[in-house]
């Protein structure tokens, strides 16, 4: 997954801060963030040892994961890919949480299609987002089968990438169990 895009176009996220925070975030690198109280900064010395353990990790999850799950609270570094939850600026037209959603029902519609099923109630878990030529996002979502006799809700993943007005679903699955 090294180098599959460049989150340079993801606007940085906002983030609320405390007056004792504001002056540990001018002392950090610019790109830098607190997101639940932890300083996150770019990864921008290849000379730094733990930000090269990190990096080294952070790739390894990322591709034993396919791209869908990371331990964001493990790394104090920043890399190509971006977690929904940090509520970056993806759209100019749609909320992070109306784009969610979209992307989410054309998954469920393209597993409904391939796979006679109809998956219902589909909520966000989690997701991952990259920068390509607009983005690819590894989503996370729960949803019921209406079809199937259990109704107990199961965990899917969907690779989906966005460009501009045009959503291209690459995969839906149910999660594979570890």
């Amino acid at each position: 997954m090294a180098g599959v895009g460049n989150s340079s176009d993801l606007k940085e996220p906002k983030i609320e801060t405390d007056s004792e925070d504001e002056a540990e975030i001018e002392a950090s690198p610019r790109g830098s963030f607190l997101y639940k109280g932890k300083l996150l900064r770019p990864a921008l010395s290849y000379r730094d040892p733990e930000c090269d353990t990190q990096r080294d990790l952070f790739y390894k999850q990322l591709a034993d994961s396919e791209g869908f799950d990371v331990e964001w609270d493990r790394f104090d570094y920043l890399f190509n890919v971006v977690n929904f939850d940090w509520k970056p600026f993806i759209d100019d037209k749609r909320s992070n949480e109306e784009v969610m959603e979209m992307l989410i029902q054309a998954a469920v519609k393209e597993h409904d299609e391939e796979n006679d099923t109809k998956l219902e109630s589909a909520k966000y878990v989690s997701a991952n987002i990259v920068s390509i030529k607009g983005f690819l996002y590894f989503i996370t979502f729960r949803a019921t089968d209406a079809l199937s006799s259990d109704q107990e809700p199961k965990l899917y993943q969907a690779k989906v990438s966005q460009y501009c007005e045009e959503i291209t679903v690459l995969m839906v699955r149910l999660k594979p169990t570890q």
